[in-house]
């Protein structure tokens, strides 16, 4: 292989070429540089659960029917044979009642409910991001958590 600097032709032998390029990947995609891996994958995963939340039409099937279920834990309602929604009957844990019942409450709509929501994915993401980076995994297994969602 040659390779032109300016001054000249300069000959560099195609195998150096080749382990030079293989120590950058290795080096690239060690642990030591796992703090970068996580800030870049964190970075653009912020930006894509953003985009689809301001571009992705929302659906209420979902959302109706969890406020419903609510509605009627908030009534007093506490057999979960005798609580339904649209969708069929309830079939989450009395932690999602409530925490449901903390939404209505504050009167969230749905958009400030989806951002919410994003903003605790994007938390447990980091805690995870960083649980990985205190077991010395190579950086790029850092990507794998967000492309396996």
């Amino acid at each position: 292989l040659i390779l032109s600097l300016g001054l000249g032709a300069v000959a560099v032998p195609m195998m150096d070429v080749v382990q030079s390029i293989l120590r950058w990947t290795h080096d690239i995609s060690s642990a030591k540089h796992s703090a970068v891996w996580a800030c870049c994958v964190w970075a653009c995963d912020c930006v894509l659960t953003l985009a689809i939340i301001w571009k992705v039409p929302f659906t209420n099937i979902d959302w109706e029917s969890y406020m419903a279920e609510v509605d009627g834990v908030l009534a007093g309602e506490y057999d979960y044979a005798a609580l339904s929604s649209p969708t069929g009957p309830i079939a989450y844990p009395a932690g999602f009642c409530w925490f449901y019942g903390l939404l209505r409450f504050l009167r969230l709509g749905t958009f400030h409910a989806q951002v919410l929501f994003a903003m605790l994915y994007l938390a447990t993401l980091a805690v995870v991001f960083r649980i990985y980076r205190r077991a010395n995994v190579p950086g790029w297994l850092l990507a794998l958590c967000v492309l396996s969602k």
